[in-house]
């Protein structure tokens, strides 16, 4: 995997898997981007909804397919967080 500023590629040719560093607001970190592609969880972060504008907290990680899944935090976990 080859990190760049916008994305994480494969750099094998038969590898199409792209993983863009922008989601809903927020650019992941080289870190953050390492443990999704290492095959980890990251912690829960902060994003914006793009329909609402709203805020949520959600965890990365890459499903059985190597695509992007999020695990949303129950809104009482949020709650604790903020305050």
């Amino acid at each position: 995997m080859r990190l760049y500023p916008k994305a994480a590629k494969c750099s094998d040719p038969d590898c199409a898997l792209l993983l863009f560093r922008n989601i809903n607001g927020r650019t992941l970190t080289d870190e953050e981007l390492l443990t999704i592609l290492g095959g980890g969880k990251t912690p829960y972060l902060k994003f914006v909804s793009r329909k609402s504008g709203k805020p949520y907290m959600a965890a990365l990680s890459l499903d059985e397919e190597y695509a992007l899944k999020f695990e949303f935090q129950e809104k009482e976990e949020t709650n604790k967080m903020s305050n």
